[in-house]
């Protein structure tokens, strides 16, 4: 994956997971640190999904 393609990726997960309608206009320290937030988001949910059976 491509830089930029990983800024896209991360600037549209911003978007749906965080509602940051404009990712652009943090400062690198403020997407940095929604950045780990949302990976611990998304890791807390996998935990979760990971103990719900599949039915």
């Amino acid at each position: 994956m491509e830089k930029g393609d990983f800024v896209r990726m991360v600037n549209a997960q911003l978007r749906y997971y965080m509602h940051v309608t404009d990712p652009d206009s943090l400062t690198d320290q403020e997407w940095a640190m929604m950045l780990k937030e949302l990976e611990w988001i998304r890791s807390e949910e996998a935990k979760a999904n990971a103990t719900v059976p599949n039915y």
